[in-house]
C-alpha cells in the first residue's frame, strides 16, 4: 500500500516537472512526458483496482492542466483523459504475466505507443469540432 501512495506522490511530482522541463531543441522540440511511464509502470506492478485509481487519478491531474479557456467559455474535456489512461493502462496490466517471466521488451515497446497514444489523444480534442477535416488531416499527406 505504501508503494501505491508513492507513485500517486510521484505522479504529482511529475506532472508539476514536466510543466518546468523545456521543450527539447535538439529533438525538433519534443517535450518530456513522465507521467505516462510511472502509470504504465503502476498498472505492472499493482493490482487491479490500484491500478485503476492510479489511472483515475492521472486523468484527472491531465485534464486539470488541459483545460481550454475559449473566449467566455470554459472547455473540460473531463473524462477523457481518465478513460484513455484507463484503458491504456489495462492493456498494460493485461501482460502483466509477460513481465513477470522476464519479456520486458514488449512493455517497453508499448509504453512509447501509448504515450504516443496520449499525445495523439491530446491534439485531436485540442481542435474544435468544426473542423472535422483538420482533425482527418493529421492521418493523411
Amino acid at each position: 500500500m505504501i508503494f501505491f501512495f508513492l507513485l500517486l506522490f510521484l505522479v504529482l511530482v511529475s506532472q508539476i516537472a514536466e510543466l518546468f522541463i523545456p521543450a527539447l531543441p535538439w529533438l525538433y522540440s519534443a517535450h518530456v512526458y513522465i507521467v505516462p511511464v510511472i502509470v504504465f509502470y503502476g498498472a505492472m506492478a499493482l493490482p487491479f483496482p490500484l491500478m485503476l485509481a492510479l489511472a483515475f487519478y492521472a486523468g484527472v491531474l491531465l485534464d486539470a492542466l488541459t483545460v481550454q479557456v475559449i473566449g467566455d467559455k470554459v472547455e473540460v474535456s473531463a473524462g477523457s483523459s481518465i478513460l484513455l489512461y484507463g484503458v491504456l493502462a489495462g492493456i498494460m496490466h493485461g501482460l502483466r504475466p509477460l513481465f513477470a517471466r522476464g519479456h520486458w521488451e514488449v512493455h517497453c515497446i508499448l509504453s512509447g505507443i501509448f504515450t504516443s497514444l496520449i499525445v495523439l489523444a491530446q491534439y485531436l480534442s485540442a481542435i474544435p469540432d468544426d473542423h472535422i477535416s483538420t482533425r482527418l488531416s493529421c492521418f493523411y499527406p
